[in-house]
């Protein structure tokens, strides 16, 4: 039995044709005494299956990869071009570098120097150049005041903060740098 390419039946519209075609290959290869395929037609629903979930599971591993940056810790989302860490810093305090966007909030996020002991010695806002509505970095940059008094040759950090308007802790995210005061 001859039988003819698919394609031909696609090229003339010939959709009752091309069913039967299907069917005589259908019942060709059901009559084959090749057990491999008949084994493959007898567990064909498992195979389904496989091939479904095969497909599933690469759609999952293609669109649901975590991101490479950390949005909790600000890991490759804040680069701090100053001061760098461990750098000594006293008042007034040039703060540079660069954020991602989806950090800021009309153009703004909070900063916040504090000492060894977690006192608050400034809060303020970072304000960016350019616009923020972006998942790209964009830079910022400021000088800051704060009053350093007593604090010399002690340990200090830097918090870098999220934006977080919304108010839940779920959002909230931070990098700090160690810093020491001159």
């Amino acid at each position: 039995m001859e039988l003819a390419p698919f394609s031909s039946y696609f090229i003339f519209g010939n959709l009752g044709v091309f069913v039967g075609e299907l069917k005589k290959r259908y019942l060709l290869l059901m009559s084959s005494k090749n057990p491999i395929i008949y084994r493959m037609f007898k567990y064909r629903k498992l195979i389904y299956f496989l091939g479904a979930l095969f497909i599933i599971s690469a759609f999952l591993f293609i669109f649901d990869r975590p991101k490479t940056n950390n949005p909790k810790t600000g890991t490759d989302v804040i680069e701090i071009e100053n001061p760098i860490e461990g750098s000594q810093i006293s008042s007034p305090l040039k703060i540079s570098g660069y954020i991602v966007g989806t950090w800021v909030f009309e153009g703004s996020f909070p900063v916040e120097i504090v000492d060894d002991n977690g006192n608050s010695l400034v809060q303020t806002y970072l304000q960016t150049e350019g616009d923020w509505m972006t998942e790209k970095k964009i830079p910022f940059s400021r000088t800051i005041e704060f009053n350093s008094k007593g604090l010399s040759g002690k340990q200090g950090k830097i918090i870098f903060k999220k934006d977080n308007p919304s108010g839940l802790p779920e959002n909230d995210a931070s990098k700090s740098i160690d810093i020491e005061f001159k």
